[in-house]
Order: C-alpha cells, then sequence, then structure tokens
C-alpha cells in the first residue's frame, strides 16, 4: 500500500528562493502525489504557519527572508 503524502515530504521538495521555485506539476511528481494534493499540502503548511510563496512564473518556494 502506497504511504500517504505528508507536508513533510512537500517541505523537503521545496527550495528557498524564488529562483529555486517548482512548478505544481513538477512538484506532484517530485512527491508522488496529483497537483490538488500539492495545492492542498502547501495550504496546510500555511495554516501551521510555514510560509510557501506562490508565484504564477517561479512556482512554489520557500521565501528566504520572512
Amino acid at each position: 500500500m502506497d504511504q500517504p503524502v505528508t507536508q513533510n515530504a512537500l517541505y523537503r521538495a521545496l527550495r528557498h528562493g524564488k529562483a529555486g521555485g517548482k512548478d505544481v506539476k513538477t512538484l506532484a511528481f517530485e512527491v508522488g502525489t496529483t497537483e490538488r494534493a500539492i495545492r492542498k499540502l502547501r495550504e496546510e503548511l500555511v495554516e501551521a504557519g510555514i510560509p510557501v510563496c506562490a508565484h504564477p512564473q517561479h512556482g512554489y518556494f520557500i521565501p528566504q527572508t520572512v
């Protein structure tokens, strides 16, 4: 049985700074889940107080400064 994808798995796949941003499709592939699940996990991380930026041109990334 497949392991559920966690917030931690998404966090580990993210990079710091917009130059390291990844689009949702890439993250879904790397983490082994759907684009919808990535969007939900990102929301959960933000609600938990972990800043995750989402930008149409740069993708998802952890800000270098908060």
